[in-house]
């Protein structure tokens, strides 16, 4: 495998599709353009806060042998990674952006999943074991996020008639990571990309106390089988554990193998392929009641798990709001560029004041949906 540098974009078999849509046949067209991606470039995005080793994650993928001090990462930095494709003289790319950024965020994690891409793209968001109390709130944030951009993304990449059977595809074969007769297929709503959860430093997590620790796991593999992500416990300093780190990404960028059976022992480090959980393997946090999760949609129950995780670990008092619209960000750069001391405060107090007004709103849908779930 080769890597560093910069490298043009391979193009998808453009002929192939032509020909295609030459016979009026949109159904053909998108089976060609899917087939032109098997074994070929791969989009990667890599999310995370900051320091939660994204960047170090990426060196070792790269390069296992070279142990270079990481530079810190721009707002959206590139590499990329070559592997010979086998029986064939090509070589397949893997375009790998790693995403520092706590501004603009929507923004930015647009270029890697630019709708011509998206059908051959893959998420990693990486966390830190050793701030147990801000796994779960920053894994549920970039979730969130990242399920809101990836329907807009997606619902434009559909409106071309090559891409649309092909979007349709690749929803589909989403579900298919659960399997045919998973019990829970109806429960959770898996992300349309691939997806991995690496939570890095598991050596500085694997002593913390054994109750808390296993909370946590259960909260993490919970959203992991909600969201049809893999999720894998890694770190640098186990050489065995770094090892599987690179099979896990080198099978989603490069479609290789993985590693297809589960480690779930809380004492190990943890390792849950893309649909072989279940909710009923993961089981109930300690001093929880049953109905706390029979009852309810998926976000009820997933602030049920962030309760109970902030009571083991209790998170950052400020974590950054990664959602926060560019408008708003360009408004708040404005003013400290350009100071007016009265205008600007009552700028701030109107904007605050709309925002109460929004969360007022949404917690009164949620108010009314619950009223009406209970009903039903």
């Amino acid at each position: 495998m080769e890597a560093k540098g910069t490298e043009p974009t391979k193009s998808k078999d453009i002929f192939a599709v032509l020909a295609a849509l030459d016979n009026n046949n949109a159904e053909e067209a998108a089976e060609a353009a899917t087939k032109s991606r098997e074994g070929d470039d791969s989009y990667s995005l890599v999310v995370g806060p900051k320091g939660s080793g994204k960047t170090s994650l990426i060196n070792y993928f790269l390069n296992p042998n070279k142990a270079d001090e990481p530079k810190p990462t721009a707002a959206l930095d590139y590499v990329y990674a070559r592997r010979a494709v086998p029986g064939s003289n090509r070589k397949a790319v893997a375009h790998i952006w790693e995403l520092a950024a706590t501004k603009r965020v929507k923004e930015l994690v647009r270029v890697p999943l630019a709708p011509e891409r998206v059908a051959q793209s893959v998420v990693i968001i990486v966390l830190d074991l050793s701030a147990p109390g801000d796994v779960l709130p920053w894994l549920v944030k970039w979730i969130s996020l990242l399920r809101g951009v990836l329907t807009d993304i997606l619902t434009a990449a559909s409106k071309a008639p090559v891409e649309a059977l092909a979007i349709e595809k690749l929803k589909d074969e989403a579900m298919t990571r659960y399997g045919p007769t998973h019990p829970d297929k109806r429960e959770v709503t898996p992300l349309p990309i691939p997806t991995v959860i690496l939570c890095s430093k598991f050596d500085t997590f694997r002593d913390e106390d054994g109750v808390k620790r296993k909370g946590i796991i259960q909260a993490l593999r919970y959203v992991a089988h909600t969201y049809g992500a893999t999720l894998q416990f890694t770190s640098l300093k186990d050489k065995a554990l770094a090892t599987q780190l690179r099979t896990t990404i080198n099978s989603v960028v490069f479609h290789t193998d993985g590693k297809t059976t589960k480690e779930v022992d809380p004492v190990k480090a943890i390792y849950v392929p893309a649909g072989a959980d279940s909710f009923e393997d993961i089981g109930l946090p300690k001093g929880s009641r049953p109905q706390d999760f029979d009852e309810g949609s998926p976000e009820k129950r997933l602030k049920t798990w962030l309760k109970i995780a902030a009571e083991l670990y209790p998170p950052s008092p400020s974590l950054p709001d990664i959602a926060v619209d560019a408008l708003e960000e360009e408004k708040d750069e404005a003013e400290e560029k350009f100071p007016a001391p009265a205008i600007d405060a009552m700028r701030r107090q109107k904007r605050d004041e709309l925002r109460r007004y929004k969360e007022k709103k949404v917690q009164a849908e949620k108010k009314a949906t619950s009223k009406k779930e209970a009903k039903e």
